[in-house]
């Protein structure tokens, strides 16, 4: 089992340490395996990492993490696309030589030609 730590709402870390202070301040080695009960009394909750199936070449993950229950935070997960840059297109002879074109009658005309 997984465990998350949260403080005021908020998933501050993921998995337990094997040494930790408890609330009291003291230090306890073995922190992994304390009672779940005096876990969730520190502030701890069980952990269900809900990744679905997706394609990582075309798609990626955000996540949320439910913890409006007093035992569990769920991550669940939403597939977004990754968008698609487009490639630009390289211009043809044709084109350049045009923008050549104009960019020497600026120049012409600038000089008085």
């Amino acid at each position: 089992m997984q465990y998350a730590k949260v403080e005021n709402g908020q998933v501050i870390q993921i998995g337990l340490p094997l040494t930790g202070t408890l609330k009291d301040g003291s230090t306890v080695s073995g922190y992994d395996k304390l009672p779940e009960t005096q876990l969730f009394e520190e502030g701890w909750k069980q952990f269900i990492n809900d990744i679905p199936e997706y394609n990582p070449e075309t798609e990626y993950l955000e996540y949320l993490e439910d913890i409006n229950d007093l035992t569990t935070v769920v991550r669940k997960y939403e597939v977004k696309q990754i968008p698609v840059q487009e490639i630009p297109q390289e211009k043809t002879i044709e084109e350049k030589i045009a923008e050549l074109e104009v960019m020497l009658a600026v120049l012409k005309s600038e000089i008085g030609m």
